[in-house]
């Protein structure tokens, strides 16, 4: 009978401690229509809100095409919140694109 080398089991107990903690994230990329900014600084108010939310990984808002990119974790938010979110601000936003 052999003796398997120490490191080759310590090794083996980190792969399966990895591979079973291992969850990865799975985000979604959304596309919502804005109206209502009149200028630069309504996206930047907008993409600012949104980006504080820590559901969101990114947000990108365009003034000029009235349009917000976002990618965000649909296990922990729905659009329809990110939809209040910019609503909350005072923008018409959230028509799915």
């Amino acid at each position: 009978m052999t003796k398997t080398p120490v490191f080759l089991l310590i090794a083996l107990g980190l792969v399966i401690l990895i591979a079973g903690s291992y969850n990865p994230e799975v985000f979604e990329t959304a596309g919502m229509e804005i109206s209502g900014m009149h200028c630069n600084n309504c996206a930047e108010k907008i993409e600012i809100a949104l980006s504080n939310l820590k559901e969101i990984q990114n947000a990108s808002v365009s003034f000029e095409n009235s349009v917000a990119e976002i990618v965000y974790d649909p296990s922990t938010v729905t659009r329809e919140t990110i939809s209040t979110t910019i609503t909350d601000l005072g923008f018409n936003g959230g028509n799915h694109k």
